[in-house]
């Protein structure tokens, strides 16, 4: 089985002509152990937010990739995907226009574009926001911080005093936003409370 992604690229122009075509393609094939499908759709969408990471860089665009209003439903008959996971031969793929250019509402304004029949709802309200947030750092929290990094495993003091800074490194680093996390070498402070522990 295979799983891939697909980027085009969709333009209106000082004209009012909108015009599509692939940006940009990868395929994978699934691992050997057997996994989901719904599995097998997460590792799709990584390659494409990958793959638009990407074409961000260098087209040197802004993408919104978390936001659920970007993901938009494609009907089975319209995805170019059978030619990525299945393939296809060359004379084939050359004019084959579903690959080239993908599904003709693409070209049409917004409102034209299929919708599914499943409406997602997404609570935007600060207080919301505010729970998903907290909820998430409280996931890491929760972790036991009983643990201690097994002396007879490091060959030398200093190594369990820095694996031991490291390990209370990253307990705070959960515990704050990502803005606040240090990344930094290790510092004497952080060495000295290793040491202290």
């Amino acid at each position: 089985m295979e799983y891939g992604s697909m980027v085009y690229l969709r333009i209106t122009t000082v004209l009012g002509e909108t015009v599509t075509g692939l940006e940009m393609s990868k395929t994978r094939i699934a691992p050997v152990k057997r996994v989901t499908l719904p599995r097998l759709e997460l590792m799709a969408a990584l390659i494409t937010a990958r793959l638009l990471s990407f074409v961000k860089t260098s087209l040197e665009m802004k993408f919104e990739l978390t936001d659920a209003q970007w993901w938009i439903y494609c009907p089975t008959t319209d995805k170019s995907a059978g030619v990525l996971t299945r393939g296809c031969r060359l004379k084939d793929l050359v004019s084959n226009n579903l690959w080239w250019y993908d599904p003709h509402w693409l070209t049409k304004c917004l409102d034209a574009w299929p919708t599914a029949k499943l409406e997602l709802t997404i609570d935007r309200s600060p207080e919301f926001q505010a729970e998903v947030r907290k909820s998430a750092r409280e996931l890491h929290v929760q972790t036991k911080t009983e643990a201690v990094p097994d002396a007879q495993k490091c060959s030398c003091l200093t190594k369990l005093f820095n694996v031991t800074a490291y390990v209370f490194r990253f307990i705070t680093n959960c515990k704050v936003t990502p803005e606040e996390r240090k990344t930094t070498p290790l510092d004497v402070r952080e060495i000295d409370q290793a040491e202290q522990f």
